[in-house]
């Protein structure tokens, strides 16, 4: 069940999770495959396009969210329509940005760019959102929830063997526990 706890945990370590993934993401393909009109692709440039895929991020749980009608959808195991939710609205973020930014000329794609058939679309940002959503939700649930991230590759909990150094760092301490909004944190 997913509790306050959960929700306190689970905010932080999306967005510390996505933020890495697109950043790396970004860093890595950008000098290769995009040539930047309004600006060189520096440090700076690569850490605003990285925000705004956190803004997607944002908008990809509001819109499965809405699809599956659970606020609390991506600390459950993923429905299909969860899935379906998240792979249209990947497809479709990233494209409506590439479109903008060409017609905007903030971008162009160089020779060795590759497109999605019939478009002036790169195929990588499209393959970015469908690969980091999930990864970006899968992980933040996974520390959220106390479990071993290998259950996200293998599609259930992992038992841990009670007594094992695992078992023991992921028991709850002995002495209360505290709401992220309480004010008696230390």
């Amino acid at each position: 069940m997913a509790t306050e706890r959960t929700a306190c945990i689970f905010w932080p370590v999306l967005a510390l999770a996505s933020f890495t993934l697109h950043f790396v993401w970004e860093y890595l393909q950008c000098a290769e495959f995009f040539v930047h009109q309004r600006e060189p692709a520096t440090l700076g440039a690569m850490l605003r396009a990285t925000l705004g895929d956190l803004v997607l991020t944002v908008l990809a749980w509001a819109g499965t969210a809405l699809a599956t009608w659970d606020r609390r959808w991506a600390l459950r195991r993923w429905t299909p329509r969860a899935w379906l939710a998240l792979v249209v609205l990947a497809i479709a973020l990233s494209v409506t940005i590439e479109l903008h930014a060409l017609a905007m000329g903030w971008w162009f794609y160089t020779d060795r760019t590759p497109l999605l058939p019939l478009t002036p679309v790169s195929a990588l940002p499209v393959l970015q959102l469908l690969l980091l959503f999930p990864l970006s939700f899968g992980l933040a649930r996974a520390f959220a929830l106390r479990r071993t991230p290998l259950h996200l590759f293998i599609g259930h909990d992992v038992t841990v063997v009670s007594g094992s150094p695992l078992a023991r760092a992921t028991q709850e301490p002995p002495s209360r526990a505290l709401s992220c909004h309480s004010s008696e944190a230390r």
